[in-house]
């Protein structure tokens, strides 16, 4: 019984710890939804979608790191997408098809049509001050070549885009 209670009292105690270990204070979100691609009004009763963009700070090391989590509801069960900027990594594309940066790993729906993921290597802090109207959308993985850095198939009807450009 006391060793029971000795490791009850250890998984407790990581566990506090750990949670307190970091914290993020979120910067800004931004909304996605599907949208009709002819008139890009929001699809009523369709897929959507929240990235939230933060800053983690670890109090042990005292480092801040920017951070992005996302989610996306009702899509296409069981299938591979990829959150990107719709823009070329080094800023000298932005907005022109068929630049585009993966954001974090593909991720696989649940059998719902739900994912959730995040990112840390991705320095997205600019995108709030630098008066460009920035794209974050959720695309088929299929349909992006993330070592290039291309779109390489447009099938707007199966993506999430931003409510607003940031």
């Amino acid at each position: 019984m006391k060793i029971l209670t000795i490791t009850i009292f250890l998984i407790l105690t990581l566990q506090i710890v750990s949670a307190s270990a970091s914290f993020g204070i979120v910067t800004n979100e931004l909304n996605l939804f599907e949208k009709n691609p002819n008139t890009w009004q929001i699809v009523d009763n369709g897929a959507y979608g929240k990235v939230i963009f933060s800053r983690v700070i670890t109090p042990i090391k005292g480092i801040a790191q920017a951070r992005i989590r996302y989610s996306a509801w009702k899509l296409e069960p069981k299938t591979e997408y990829q959150l990107i900027y719709y823009g070329s990594s080094d800023e000298v594309y932005n907005n022109v098809w068929n630049y585009a940066t993966c954001i974090g790993l593909p991720r696989r729906t649940s059998t719902q049509g739900y994912f959730n993921g995040g990112s840390s290597n991705f320095a997205y802090p600019y995108f709030f001050s630098d008066n460009i109207h920035q794209k974050i959308w959720i695309v088929l993985k299929s349909d992006v070549n993330c070592e290039s850095g291309r779109m390489i198939n447009w099938q707007p009807t199966k993506y999430l885009f931003e409510e607003n450009t940031i």
